[in-house]
């Protein structure tokens, strides 16, 4: 199980955002007081950790895994946070102890190994890992010779994501939505929402909708007319 953040370009620094994380960590017995950041051992404050990389994160606690880093392009902030071995649901803590900062866009609750095949286009890559991919569509990836080859389409896929200009389009099975997102994608993308027989949605902090289509994260695409 697996957790993904936006926020907004500027809205956080990297460490305020591990000083928010560490918060959540601590209160669930799942911070050591020391931990790995970027392979090399530091105290779970990070301080020297944060002054040669004041702008990205990369820390293992032993129990989970916690990237973060700035997308410059796409103009947001994205952190993964996912587990190294099942442990307590804190994903709701998390969420909410972000969703009252300036800048929050979304949130999702996502299974590690459905999303990484449902958007690997690399053939190499299935081979590697001795995956059959004879039934998957293939598309030309569209590059001059001598890197044209063929790759997987993914386009289709229900658990795919795509990067967009200051949010991700994806779908989680639960997802928290602030209004930043929505002024990106339109308020009637609310409204639908709030209408939706099919998912349970609530306002659970000024401006955030959380917003449940199923009670575990999408391990395959049995539920994809759900997942589109």
């Amino acid at each position: 199980m697996a957790y993904r953040m936006i926020m907004a370009k500027g809205s956080l620094d990297a460490p305020k955002t591990w000083e928010l994380l560490s918060q959540t960590l601590k209160s669930y017995d799942c911070l050591p007081d020391i931990l790995l950041a970027s392979g090399t051992p530091h105290k779970n404050d990070l301080k020297k950790y944060f002054r040669s990389r004041p702008d990205c994160i990369n820390v293992e606690t032993g129990m989970h895994r916690i990237l973060s880093n700035p997308l410059g392009h796409y103009h947001f902030i994205q952190t993964l946070f996912d587990e190294k071995q099942q442990g307590p649901n804190l994903w709701e803590d998390t969420a909410m102890s972000f969703s009252s900062i300036q800048g929050f866009r979304q949130a999702f609750i996502y299974d590690l190994d459905y999303d990484l095949w449902q958007n690997t286009s690399s053939i190499q890559s299935y081979q590697l890992k001795g995956r059959d991919y004879s039934h998957l569509p293939l598309r030309h990836n569209r590059l001059p010779p001598p890197l044209d080859e063929m790759e997987i389409d993914t386009r289709n896929n229900p658990g795919r994501y795509v990067f967009r200009q200051g949010y991700l389009e994806a779908v989680g099975s639960t997802m928290w939505l602030g209004d930043d997102f929505f002024k990106l994608v339109g308020a009637h993308r609310r409204d639908a929402l709030l209408a939706a027989d099919w998912a349970d949605v609530r306002d659970v902090a000024p401006g955030v909708l959380r917003v449940q289509v199923a009670p575990e994260p999408f391990c395959d695409d049995s539920t994809a007319d759900l997942q589109n």
